[in-house]
């Protein structure tokens, strides 16, 4: 199956948010309480976060991506954190434009935020991964 993935522009956002919003609101899932979906759409809406669709070859969408340009004092970061609908093995082949826009954007590295399965998914496609952090997360109010 060929997969493919474009960038939505926010003018698009409200019409195509109905084709999208249930994969965003699969990946809010595994966000632990971080976003919304109405949070994503204005992000999006508002140029602070990208939405990438995948579709088929019959152009239909099949799963959706958010993406974050982060400013760090010493480095820019394509981050990746929002990922919902097909496998994810489907689309793997489509990320490539994703890293490519990100290198356009100035940025030195891509950064994923994402269950243990996708580092080994990135290395059998053949991308450049370092696992250099483990996120930690505890509950400070009982």
């Amino acid at each position: 199956m060929t997969v493919t993935a474009e960038c939505l522009i926010s003018p698009e956002l409200p019409n195509q948010w109905h084709l999208i919003r249930g994969y965003l609101v699969e990946a809010c899932q595994y966000s632990d309480g971080k976003f919304t979906p109405s949070d994503l759409f204005r992000a999006i809406f508002n140029n602070k976060m990208q939405c990438w669709v995948f579709k088929n070859e019959r152009g239909e969408i099949i799963a959706a991506l958010v993406s974050e340009i982060i400013r760090y004092p010493k480095s820019l970061r394509l981050h990746i954190g929002m990922y919902g609908g097909a496998p994810v093995e489907e689309t793997i082949g489509a990320f490539l434009p994703i890293l490519d826009w990100g290198r356009a954007n100035l940025c030195e590295a891509y950064e994923i935020t994402g269950r243990p399965g996708w580092e080994r998914l990135l290395i059998r496609f053949g991308l450049e991964v370092e696992a250099i952090h483990t996120t930690l997360r505890g509950n400070l109010h009982g």
